[in-house]
């Protein structure tokens, strides 16, 4: 029942209000793979080749998303099913797109953070009220599992595949952490090394820019205000969240509407859409 309210609310917005959103709301995807993860499946993480399209016809029969200053389409966690098939997809469709990168994975070839925390979650070696109260001392040195953890997350981009797509003038990358830590939990210390350091990893791409994204990007569970104030210091450019439950107008931050399978069908997504624009009156850009 109430999945057919929401098409019901979503098919009126389109038909008759839709006019009234705004045109350059922000949208952010993880992986775009027919094969996911189990990782990526249970979180909700990943959208089949063909849905994926299906979206980015919605988006594109009405939204901007074609103007460089306003990039539309992001992409986290730097998963490789986005740079074998999406990123190119979008290109070939002259459409910008931002990846939100963490370098500890890619860097030394590991899953990140999170991956680990639910690995070992699902294998109950970790209680499962871990899985957002994570840092950087939760897991214990001998639970190194990385090959099985690493087919569990799912296959991340490579330095090699970063440096080819570097160079097309549609593609950029932007900071997400150099892990995939629960902001919440880091010391300004830890959170600022994190920052730093994924910073300067990043400045060895000419397509890279001076943003960040906070990881989960939750408002009040994922970080904190004065986390935010603080990633201001140290980020020049725009800062992302994904949150479309919480209005927050400061000016640099920018909200995102998570897209997952459960949005495909055409009314759900603009109920989501409407249901962003209702908690999100402030400014989506500078």
């Amino acid at each position: 029942m109430k999945f057919f309210l929401k098409i019901l609310i979503g098919f009126t917005y389109y038909n008759l209000f839709r006019w009234t959103s705004k045109k350059n709301i922000v949208f952010l995807f993880h992986e775009i793979s027919d094969k996911p993860s189990k990782y990526q499946k249970k979180n909700s993480l990943c959208l089949s080749k063909n849905n994926f399209i299906k979206l980015i016809n919605y988006i594109e029969e009405y939204f901007h998303i074609r103007d460089k200053k306003k990039i539309a389409i992001t992409f986290d966690d730097g998963f490789l099913g986005n740079f074998k098939f999406a990123i190119p997809y979008l290109i070939k469709k002259k459409i910008f797109s931002i990846s939100f990168l963490n370098f500890y994975p890619i860097d030394l070839k590991k899953p990140n953070i999170d991956s680990k925390i639910d690995y070992f979650i699902s294998t109950k070696k970790l209680k499962k009220n871990l899985r957002f109260k994570f840092n950087e001392q939760t897991i214990p040195k001998n639970f190194n599992q990385n090959a099985k953890i690493t087919k569990y997350q799912g296959k991340i981009v490579s330095k090699k595949t970063l440096k080819k797509y570097s160079k097309n003038k549609f593609v950029f990358y932007a900071n997400h952490l150099y892990d995939h830590y629960c902001v919440k939990n880091l010391s300004n210390k830890v959170l600022k090394e994190n920052i730093l350091k994924n910073k300067r990893k990043l400045s060895k791409y000419k397509c890279s820019l001076d943003f960040f994204a906070f990881p989960y990007g939750n408002l009040g569970e994922d970080f904190t205000y004065n986390q935010f104030k603080l990633t201001q210091k140290l980020v020049k450019g725009n800062i992302y969240m994904s949150d479309d439950k919480k209005k927050f107008y400061e000016n640099k931050i920018i909200n995102r509407i998570s897209l997952t399978e459960k949005d495909i069908n055409k009314y759900i997504f603009w109920f989501r859409v409407l249901k962003f624009n209702l908690s999100n009156r402030g400014p989506t850009f500078e």
